[in-house]
């Protein structure tokens, strides 16, 4: 073997070296971020290597880390209501412009029977994914319910 060829060797075995350092340092630093699936199963080889070298404080962390996403989505603002926010603060902001700077403002006309009904279909639109998103919000807090239960379960053993 040439004098080439095992320094190359040598590059790759420290590359090598290097790469499975990392890992198994990495595999013992703990983390605060949720490595669950929907299934309330370890999320890809990285989360089963964690859980490994950890052992039961893994499952402890994770076990917090739930409940932190559980509040955070019990007590998250609906969508609908942020939305209405923004609408109002919209609204209020055009109104202020249009007094300040009265050039601006665009002629109105009044409202037909057909952007009336246009109004309540958005309305019946809205109130439609309203209660959807509040429905999979729900849902997904009932998972991650289900899953404490079955860490807690887990770490009982």
């Amino acid at each position: 073997m040439t004098e080439r060829g095992v320094r190359n060797g040598w590059r790759w075995y420290a590359g090598a070296l290097l790469v499975l350092s990392v890992a198994a340092t990495s595999a013992y630093l703990p983390t605060e971020r949720l490595l669950l699936d929907r299934s309330c199963e370890l999320d890809g080889a990285f989360a089963k290597l964690k859980a490994a070298a950890q052992g039961r404080s893994f499952w402890e962390r994770q076990l917090r880390a739930l409940e932190v996403e559980i509040d955070r989505r019990v007590n998250e603002t609906p969508l609908q209501e942020e939305m209405q926010r923004i609408l109002a603060e919209h609204e209020a902001l055009v109104e202020e412009y249009s007094k300040r700077y009265p050039e601006l403002r665009t002629q109105t006309r009044a409202p037909s029977a057909a952007d009336q009904l246009r109004a309540q279909a958005d309305a019946l639109d809205e109130a439609e994914m309203h209660a959807w998103l509040e429905e999979s919000r729900r849902e997904d807090i009932e998972e991650l319910r289900r899953c404490v239960a079955i860490l807690t379960t887990r770490l009982s053993r």
